[in-house]
């Protein structure tokens, strides 16, 4: 392990050439960055079928053009050509080692984890022996390689090894630990290793009897944080499961979490300082998924977290039970983590230079990358301004790697155009703080006041009216900017109709609703509102054959079928149609109000939400900026007085 005279000094002179393998992971590029940052140059490594992407490489190549000075370099190698790894080696002053599979589910995990992770190990230092330049190599292993199933007593240093991981338990786990050991036996280990389960399943040539370069070893856990391209690694995908509703409770799981660009500036302080030597722990001490969840709860409210608690015993066996029917890795995973918390000691990354970004801080700028980029399935409501954000980032990136706009993406930024110029149209008029006009109103408000005593006759829908037609949905699908949601699903979109018909009966029935009253009187609604809809249905066919999902949220909308509506009707349900939908329903009471006030049809489609129920509280978030109550003090004016006329 001792370092040849033609080696490169320690720490490497700005400007000199690194190596990066694997270069457009997702640490990997924060790596690239951080070391540009720090004055140096980059090659990275990519598989062949990558750099003929541009896709794949577009953030890379953004990062070479904000540092001119310097080079990043960008050439094919896969981990199993050792001949093109060493071409990429030669030269260099360092090498990082960051790329190996990181994936849970597998079918064959010796095939497509171990065997990968050990070979492309092995492969990149001797590559690395071969180029004499090479003072040093910096190896991304990872916590996997120090724990599987944590001791719940115990804090965890360097010294620690997995050695419970195998092929059928934790094979992810397995793959890091086996190759992280591969490493140490190449440069002749100045540690202890362990024996692990695993030993000799892979089999790897004899290491040369000298290298001219040391072993550094960075060990993160759970990193996340902004991802520069459009896919989500596994990390972050955890906070987008968590978001986006896919837990359906919180479980008792607990996460070291570390942010990306901490652990790529450990990579950096690891090749700058010559005193680094050994394993580096690289990650905060563990923080539970309930606490997980609460600060997102505290943060997107408006998302669809986790609301049941099964982080006990009953619901942890509950868990276990249920992991038997997950993926295998999935699985087991979840049956060697729960109930157990990882306590760690980062003291000598600390003491090499590294200040950790708060947890806290760590898991929003997470989600902040995943909410901006368009990352997470829309559940929640959207302002405008921040779709169009989205809309133009999604187009700045599509510039940037010299793709065309679409057309669906073309009519997206028409369309938010319209509305914006609808808002400035409407920006000379008052606002209007509340609800209290709408249910004062001394038409409308008897007509609602005790409308549960006849809920067939005069049902208590609040109107919901959708954003544009279902075209405009479709471009916005179609252009990349958000998950369709599952459109042509009846029996979720019925189970939605349900939960808002259920929430406005609830109000309307006056029951408490204390902690210990709430779900026996939203089951009371529920049925209720299955009643409600089925009388509906049988007076005004169509109504909810066609609920969708609307353009920036997949909240509740319904398009009209072609047909009239009677006054009667007009009760029941008061909905501003679509845009398009307007030419088909040429008698809806909804033309002579624009007549009758002067205000354009196309204002009240632009989203105008009437809920004219007593005490009937309008959740913010369902109110667009451009929204201006105005209209809506127009709207009831008018409406009350036709349906007094009628």
């Amino acid at each position: 392990m001792s370092a040849s005279a033609s080696a490169s000094p320690l720490p490497p002179p700005p400007g000199s050439l690194i190596l990066v393998t694997g270069a457009n992971g997702f640490l990997a590029t924060h790596v690239v960055a951080d070391l540009l940052a720090s004055g140096y140059s980059v090659r990275g490594t990519l598989r062949p079928s990558s750099l003929a992407n541009e896709s794949k490489t577009a953030h890379l190549r953004a990062l070479a053009d904000k540092y001119p000075e310097l080079t990043l370099e960008l050439v094919p190698a896969e981990l199993d050509d050792v001949e093109a790894l060493t071409a990429a080696a030669a030269g260099t002053a360092a090498v990082m080692h960051t790329a190996s599979p990181y994936v849970l589910d597998v079918n064959d995990p010796v095939e497509e984890l171990l065997r990968p992770a050990v070979m492309g190990t092995y492969n990149t230092l001797a590559a690395a022996a071969a180029s004499p330049s090479v003072a040093r190599v910096v190896l991304t292993s990872s916590m996997a390689a120090v724990t599987d199933s944590p001791d719940n007593g115990h804090v965890y240093t360097e010294t620690d090894w997995n050695v419970k991981s195998t092929v059928a338990r934790n094979p992810y786990y397995a793959s890091k630990a086996l190759a992280e050991k591969e490493a140490w036996k190449f440069v002749g280990s100045p540690i202890p290793l362990p024996d692990l389960p695993t030993d000799g399943l892979i089999e790897t040539p004899p290491p040369p009897a000298a290298v001219n370069f040391d072993l550094v070893v960075i060990n993160p856990f759970v990193i996340v944080g902004p991802e520069p391209s459009p896919a989500v690694n596994t990390s972050n995908g955890i906070l987008r499961d968590i978001m986006d509703g896919k837990y359906p409770a919180t479980m008792d799981l607990n996460w070291c979490f570390v942010h990306v660009h901490d652990v790529a500036h450990a990579h950096t302080l690891a090749l700058t300082n010559p005193a680094a030597q050994g394993r580096y722990l690289t990650a905060h001490d563990a923080i539970s998924m309930a606490d997980t969840v609460a600060l997102l709860k505290t943060k997107y409210p408006d998302h669809p977290l986790p609301k049941r608690d099964l982080s006990c015993k009953i619901g942890t066996g509950l868990t276990k039970m249920a992991s038997y029917f997950q993926p295998k890795a999935v699985g087991s995973y979840l049956r060697t983590n729960l109930s157990k918390v990882c306590h760690l000691d980062n003291t000598k990354v600390r003491e090499l230079g590294l200040e950790f970004t708060p947890v806290n801080e760590t898991i929003v700028s997470a989600v902040e990358d995943l909410r901006t980029n368009a990352k997470l399935k829309v559940e929640c409501m959207l302002a405008p301004d921040e779709l169009s954000a989205r809309v133009e980032l999604r187009a700045a990136a599509d510039a940037a790697r010299g793709a065309r706009r679409s057309e669906a993406a073309g009519r997206v930024l028409s369309f938010l155009n319209r509305l914006e110029r609808a808002s400035e149209d409407q920006a000379a008029n008052p606002s209007w703080s509340g609800w209290a006009p709408a249910i004062s109103h001394p038409v409308l408000r008897p007509l609602f006041l005790d409308s549960h005593r006849n809920i067939p006759d005069e049902a208590i829908v609040a109107a919901l009216a959708s954003t544009a037609d279902r075209g405009i949905q479709k471009d916005v699908a179609r252009a990349g900017y958000v998950v369709p949601a599952e459109q042509d699903s009846t029996v979720r979109l019925h189970a939605v109709a349900i939960d808002c018909v259920a929430s406005v009966i609830r109000r309307a029935l006056g029951v408490a609703t204390k902690d210990d009253d709430r779900e026996r009187t939203l089951l009371r609604a529920r049925r209720m509102a299955r009643a409600v809809i089925a009388e509906w249905e049988s007076r005004l066919p169509g109504v909810f054959v066609s609920f969708h999902a609307s353009l920036a949220s997949m909240e509740l909308a319904a398009r009209l079928a072609a047909r009239p509506l009677s006054a009667a009707a007009l009760r029941a349900v008061i909905l501003i149609p679509e845009l398009r939908a307007l030419a088909l329903i040429a008698r809806n009471p909804l033309h002579a109000l624009s007549r009758a006030t002067g205000v354009p049809v196309e204002v009240f489609a632009t989203r105008v939400f009437l809920f004219l129920l007593p005490d009937y509280e309008v959740p913010d978030a369902i109110l667009p900026p451009w929204y201006k109550p105005r209209h809506i003090e127009i709207a009831i004016s008018a409406l009350g007085t036709r349906i007094a006329d009628e």
